[in-house]
Order: C-alpha cells, then structure tokens, then sequence
C-alpha cells in the first residue's frame, strides 16, 4: 500500500504517513506522540477583550481594533463584531 491510501485511510495527510513509514523504517517501532494535539492558544476571548478596552479607552469600533491590535497583537475586526 502507497502512502496515499493510508493517509486516506486513517484520515491523516500524506506528509504524516510518510513520517510514520520513515521512522518505522529507520528504527523498526512505531513512533509515540508526545504531547498530541494543538498547542493551547490565548485564553482572552474577543468579548473579553473588547470589553477591557472599550472600559480602558471609551472609543468606537475602528478604533477600538487598532488599540486591540497595538495592546493584545490580536486583530479583531470591527466590521464582523457581534456583541452578545
């Protein structure tokens, strides 16, 4: 079986099933991930985040995105916000 239809099987890329074979190849195991998964990201979320600016500066949504922008490094748009 090519690289291909294990990827499809297993629903993973083709990238990663070459990596598996590699390793299996070189050192006769299967590897073993070490911490699967993604990475744990921000915890703020954008309701949190609005929320603590707009308190901080008192100014509307376009500029409330730049001072997101400049404070957090997260970019929220002012054009997609839905307030709950």
């Amino acid at each position: 079986m090519g690289s291909v239809v294990i990827s499809q099987e297993l629903g993973i890329s083709k990238r990663s099933a070459d990596e598996v074979y590699r390793h299996y190849a070189d050192y006769g195991c299967i590897p073993s991930l070490a911490k699967p998964g993604r990475k744990k990201g921000w915890e703020l979320t954008e309701d949190k985040v609005n929320l603590n600016s707009y308190s901080k500066y008192l100014v509307n949504a376009l500029y409330l995105q730049y001072m997101n922008r400049a404070d957090t490094r997260i970019n929220i748009n002012h054009n997609g916000y839905r307030g709950s």
